[in-house]
């Protein structure tokens, strides 16, 4: 099975999932349900298709509207992280939240190395456009930094 193969499946298994919790008056669910509908109206790549798969990504490691999966939660915050033929790189909220699934061993083996190198590529600060915009990193992976001594 090819990766769009297997993103496809989990998104529909997700939505299956989604719809059930839903009927039984989940909230969170309906959530994310109906994020979904106004991501449906972008580009799939789009910014609100990523923050989609990033709050499904949340919800499978909360376990709020879906099952608490942690391997599903490091799915999709890998999907999210870096997709494919993305001008914007690297997204710093998912490269954190999968930072701390490294250091916990939650959904992957722990890997303190690559925990730190998801948190230094979340807490940097990228400039787009000739400087003209400046996304800043993520404030927890800059502190994480921090108290760890780490640069």
């Amino acid at each position: 099975m090819g990766k769009e193969e297997e993103q496809a499946k989990y998104l529909e298994e997700a939505i299956h999932e989604l719809n059930n919790a839903a009927e039984c008056g989940d909230t969170a669910a309906e959530k994310l349900l109906t994020a979904k509908k106004f991501a449906d109206g972008g580009d799939y790549w789009g910014s609100q298709w990523r923050k989609w798969k990033y709050d499904l990504a949340t919800a499978y490691y909360a376990g709020e509207g879906v099952k608490r999966d942690f391997e599903r939660a490091v799915y999709w915050y890998k999907i999210v992280c870096r997709p494919p033929s993305s001008i914007c790189g690297i997204d710093k909220d998912a490269a954190y939240a999968l930072a701390m699934c490294c250091l916990n061993g939650e959904g992957v083996e722990k890997d303190y190395e690559m925990a730190v190198r998801l948190m230094k590529a979340a807490a940097e600060t990228d400039e787009y456009g000739g400087g003209d915009i400046t996304i800043k990193g993520n404030a927890n992976a800059i502190q994480w930094l921090q108290e760890n001594k780490l640069k």
